[in-house]
């Protein structure tokens, strides 16, 4: 029998080495191109990934416009520190508080979060515009 190449084979042996492939492909775990933890096949990025993605283009008005929205009325109180506002929030539970540290950890902002509490800061960065202040 002739020597064939790649483009001549028997189709049928062109198929399953298709399909042996694919199932080796799909053996292979899907990982999120930033944080490489596992997901499901049908994904690039992980739901955190994405989240965290959007809310770090956001502008500093629109992400502040955001966090009032998510906050739902706390008790506020605001204080200078060396260069910086200092916010504090008091929440009612401890749920609100979680999500709003998990949108300030998205933003990768300086805060502490401890119980119905969540302490941020807001400065000027180094092109010179507000916004929060970076851990």
């Amino acid at each position: 029998m002739p020597n064939l190449d790649r483009f001549s084979q028997d189709p049928s042996g062109a198929a399953a080495t298709i399909i042996r492939n694919l199932a080796r492909k799909a053996e292979e775990p899907n990982t999120c191109v930033w944080c490489e933890k596992p997901i499901s096949t049908d994904r690039r990025i992980c739901l955190e990934c994405e989240f965290a993605d959007k809310i770090c283009q956001m502008s500093f008005g629109a992400f502040i416009e955001y966090l009032q929205a998510e906050a739902e009325n706390p008790e506020t109180t605001i204080a200078y520190d060396g260069g910086y506002l200092e916010i504090h929030w008091l929440f009612d539970t401890e749920y609100e508080a979680e999500k709003i540290a998990r949108i300030l950890k998205s933003r990768e902002a300086k805060y502490i979060h401890s119980g119905k509490s969540v302490l941020f800061y807001i400065g000027v960065d180094r092109h010179g515009r507000l916004d929060v202040m970076e851990s």
